[in-house]
């Protein structure tokens, strides 16, 4: 990275943890929870027993040619909108046979780099790079001749967002989509709650150690003074508002410096560090066609934990 970007994802992070903690409650953009090591983390939390999500969406990934509407042209072109480490990328080319371009769009240099590096080890022939940028505002199609496009926004991350925000973050998508374009969206389903607190809160404590890492990030980029083991980690679900909560929470009276400032947090005081919605498919698909898109398709995995949504531009 260059020094001025650099300087720039430093100053915007600074900003967020300042503003972050001093609203009420406490919060801090979950996208921040996403540096390198946070990536290995969250890794490791797809590989837990418990974290049924990833396994569910690669189950529909593995059926997807079987399960494509025939009315439907297969996209030429993909741009995905945080790959992580790529594993679905492969497992979406594999089944799109006429996608000639692959395009990862990820805020992280490190994530862009392994997921076009596992798509490109995989064997895949065509045009793959990364992009980096702060997909949530936008990036930029290549100039492809005559291709169909589609977006890959997969593994639930439309979860992390407000239902406001996820409304005005797919009609921002539309808006400046071609007519035709395609959009492919993980979707979680509301489903018992003790299968969402295990998942979210699970025994080993690797979910405890990615979201912990979020003090350390600030630490070692902000100059801050977190005593890690001064917090603990909680995921509860909220019913009433359909999400999970996810929260690192002070277990005693302390002051904490960032970046210069001081900040004062109670016992017991909580600092959110992500929202986890969770939908049915008639609540989300009502969700895209407020936002312009038109479904076209909805899949699930087999035990109905996990969806995929198709749709398209008009």
């Amino acid at each position: 990275m260059q020094d001025a970007q650099f300087d720039q994802a430093r100053l915007a992070f600074r900003e967020a943890v300042w503003a972050g903690l001093q609203q009420e409650p406490k919060r801090i953009p979950s996208k921040y929870l996403y540096d390198a090591q946070g990536m290995r983390w969250f890794e490791a939390i797809t590989r837990l027993p418990e974290y049924y999500l990833t396994r569910a969406e690669v189950e529909i990934l593995q059926r997807l040619p079987t399960l494509w509407p025939s009315h439907l042209p297969s996209p030429t072109a993909i741009a995905e909108l945080g790959p992580g480490s790529g594993e679905k990328a492969v497992l979406l080319l594999r089944a799109l046979p006429e996608v000639q371009a692959y395009i990862a769009v990820d805020i992280a240099a490190e994530a862009l780099d392994a997921a076009v590096a596992r798509v490109r080890q995989s064997g895949w022939a065509g045009l793959s790079y990364g992009q980096r940028g702060d997909w949530v505002h936008g990036f930029k199609w290549p100039a492809l001749s005559a291709s169909r496009r589609m977006v890959a926004f997969l593994g639930s991350s439309i979860g992390n967002f407000e239902p406001d925000e996820a409304r005005a973050f797919l009609h921002r998508l539309r808006r400046h989509a071609e007519s035709g374009e395609l959009l492919l969206v993980g979707v979680d389903l509301v489903k018992d709650e003790r299968l969402l607190w295990a998942a979210y809160n699970d025994p080993e404590g690797v979910t405890a150690g990615f979201n912990c890492n979020l003090l350390h990030r600030i630490n070692r980029e902000l100059d801050g003074n977190f005593a890690v083991d001064r917090f603990y980690h909680v995921a509860p679900f909220n019913a009433q508002a359909s999400r999970v909560e996810m929260h690192l929470v002070s277990l005693c009276d302390q002051e904490v410096a960032v970046a210069g400032r001081r900040f004062s947090l109670r016992r017991g005081e909580q600092i959110v560090t992500e929202y986890s919605y969770k939908y049915t498919v008639e609540g989300f698909q009502a969700l895209l066609a407020d936002a312009g898109w038109k479904p076209a398709a909805v899949w699930h995995d087999h035990r109905g934990y996990f969806s995929l949504h198709l749709a398209a531009s008009s």
